[in-house]
Formats: C-alpha cells, sequence, structure tokens
C-alpha cells in the first residue's frame, strides 16, 4: 500500500488531492497500482461513501447555507 492509499483510507486526503497525487506519482508507484488507487477513488465516490475530509455532513455542502 502506497501514501496516497494510507491518506485517502484514513481521510486526511480529498479525493480530487488522491487523484493528482496519483498523476504525479504514476511512474513511482507503477502504473498497475496507479489503475487500483483510481478505480478505489471512483468506487468510493460512486457509492457517496466519501466528499471532503473537512466537511462533516452533506448539508454543509448545500449553497447558501450560510
Amino acid at each position: 500500500m502506497c501514501i496516497i492509499c494510507v491518506e485517502f483510507q484514513s481521510k486526511k486526503m480529498s479525493p480530487i488531492e488522491a487523484l493528482r497525487n496519483v498523476a504525479e506519482m504514476k511512474n513511482n508507484i507503477g502504473e498497475e497500482h496507479a489503475k487500483e488507487v483510481v478505480k478505489m477513488l471512483f468506487s468510493d465516490a460512486i457509492k457517496g461513501r466519501r466528499t471532503r475530509p473537512d466537511v462533516e455532513s452533506e448539508e454543509d455542502w448545500k449553497y447558501g447555507s450560510d
């Protein structure tokens, strides 16, 4: 498991940050693992498991809720 996986799974990194890091680290982590990480990120996004690590609930995502 790479640092991207560890940070994402511990909710210290958002999906967008993780995806950007995969693009930057693709040569270091290898193409096969990069594909696995991207698959994990999209799978979590589709299932609605993750939004952003600094947002507690979906209510925080609503525009004009300030």
